[in-house]
């Protein structure tokens, strides 16, 4: 029994094999157990809310997305001719950028293939909202609304964070999320001074979606 009295509850519990080149068979070869049980390996699982895939490409949770945003603009579709519109910029703050916002800056570096179901879910319901036309220009409306595309609250989210580092408002686990010019250096340079970030330098696509580089 550990020291927080609480046990493990196996049925509950399994791993993953992250990585690029998941061979099928692999299960076989990497076991993994606590104690006597034997943990189950997943493709995929859900945690606090978000789904974490073997692949580590967000597939997953970006399809729970997708299913939410619809849901979002099947409600907004069917009040609007009943609500006005400010009520109905309610409804899409809270059946919509709730699943656009959460976790972001985790899935939000994901692959433009995957992220673009999700643009056009949001633009669906962005019509629906100003009974604008399935074809009609969306930059207007996201103006007009005051509303962020999905690929700018990534961003808000990012700057957010570096925000929350900056200030030392991060658990310490953040830590070496982000390095100072000042840290780089044995001495005070201009640059260094004015609290600059200091981007790593990448050579892969992959390195391109971290958020130190982001």
């Amino acid at each position: 029994m550990p020291l927080n009295k609480l046990s493990t509850n196996y049925a509950k519990s399994m791993y993953l094999l992250t990585g690029k080149k998941i061979q099928s068979n692999l299960a076989e070869e990497f076991l993994v157990r606590l104690g006597n049980h034997q943990m189950k390996r997943e493709q995929s699982v859900k945690y606090l809310g978000v789904i974490v895939d073997e692949k580590l490409n967000w597939w997953s949770h970006l399809k729970q997305i997708e299913t939410k945003l619809a849901f979002a603009s099947s409600v907004i579709y069917k009040t609007r001719n009943i609500l006005p519109l400010n009520t109905l910029k309610l409804l899409y703050y809270s059946f919509a950028y709730t699943h656009l916002s959460y976790c972001v800056t985790a899935w939000g570096s994901a692959t433009t293939s995957h992220l673009k179901p999700i643009y056009v879910k949001q633009n669906n319901i962005l019509r629906n909202i100003t009974f604008s036309t399935y074809d009609a220009q969306v930059s207007p409306i996201y103006k007009r609304l005051n509303f962020l595309k999905a690929q700018d609250i990534y961003k808000l989210e990012l700057v957010k964070l570096i925000h929350k580092f900056h200030d030392g408002l991060l658990p310490s686990i953040y830590n070496g999320l982000f390095q100072r010019s000042s840290d780089l250096h044995n001495y005070n340079t201009r640059y260094a001074s004015n609290q600059n970030y200091f981007i790593p330098s990448v050579h892969s696509n992959l390195g391109k979606k971290l958020i130190s580089h982001k």
